[in-house]
């Protein structure tokens, strides 16, 4: 490795470790997992880890090219006791596979060594919960009578909903005195429906926003309780939107969160929309014309 010739020599290498713990274990893989970490001791060494199917191929093409072109030396781990399945969740649903995309679509899931590869904005916050003495409770659906139930016997004064992109069943809106609150990113009535700060980048718009509004039956159409806009600028990207979005939405809940448990939030009702709702986003989605501005 050139680390330990200070430079002077290259061994470029790519070395695929069947790695990760099986509950199960078989021939001699149940405690690979532990002999990897030592790996990360080892200096100027790589390690790619996949975590989904379609990580796989990108970081060994990643890997592929740091040896070719840096002379690293790579460790490609690979969960080898999985090798056998095609399906996650239920027969046939093929949940472990993923399809290979065509070379000229590699430079676009390329991964930077050093860099983990992000597939979307989730946050676990159960570790954080937890860490603070809050009770994690997790829920596969939430249309369940079950469900309801178990938020009753929680007796919550208020629910703040964040990062759901489903709507709440109305035996749960119903359990909290103080109702429930959501959010949404843009200046509501302004981008009801789906991947509202998408669509403005994609029609152009110089600014979103965040709503913060309490939440009705219907998707986006809950009285308003306040409202922050969020510039868009030439070099932004949904990410960098977003993050000013949550920094909104989480600057209204701690001005708020007083007035919202006594009842004695401000709240004023959506006036009509100006479009149909926005539809999700895909690739082959055209842009559409922009919708007329909001009323003020």
């Amino acid at each position: 490795m050139q680390f330990f010739s200070q430079g002077q020599y290259r061994s470029p290498l790519v070395v695929r470790i069947a790695g990760y713990a099986y509950q199960e274990g078989f021939g001699g893989h149940f405690h690979n997992d532990n002999s990897v970490a030592a790996l990360r001791d080892i200096p100027g060494l790589i390690i790619a880890s996949p975590s989904r199917p379609d990580d796989a191929a990108a970081m060994l093409r990643t890997c592929l090219a740091a040896a070719e072109t840096d002379g690293s030396v790579c460790v490609f781990l690979e969960p080898i006791a999985l090798y056998h399945m095609r399906d996650l969740h239920e027969p046939g649903d093929g949940g472990w596979l993923a399809p290979y995309p065509e070379p000229g679509r590699w430079a676009a899931g390329h991964v930077p060594a050093g860099r983990a590869r992000t597939t979307s904005g989730f946050v676990d916050l159960e570790p954080l919960a937890r860490a603070s003495g809050v009770p994690v409770w997790r829920c596969a659906d939430l249309a369940d009578p079950a469900a309801a139930g178990h938020v009753r016997v929680l007796r919550p004064d208020l629910i703040v909903v964040a990062g759901w992109t489903r709507l709440l069943p109305a035996a749960l809106l119903a359990v909290p005195p103080r109702g429930c609150v959501g959010f949404h990113a843009s200046l509501l009535p302004r981008y009801r429906g789906r991947a509202p700060v998408n669509w403005a980048i994609i029609r152009g718009d110089a600014a979103t926003g965040n709503t913060m509004m309490y939440l009705d039956a219907t998707a986006d159409t809950g009285d308003v309780i306040d409202q922050r806009p969020v510039p868009i600028g030439p070099g932004d990207t949904c990410a960098t939107v977003y993050a000013r979005v949550g920094e909104a939405g989480a600057a209204m809940l701690r001005q708020h969160l007083a007035a919202l448990l006594v009842g004695t939030a401000a709240r004023r009702p959506q006036g009509p929309a100006s479009g149909p709702p926005l539809p999700k986003r895909t690739p082959a989605a055209p842009a559409g014309p922009p919708p007329p501005p909001s009323p003020t």
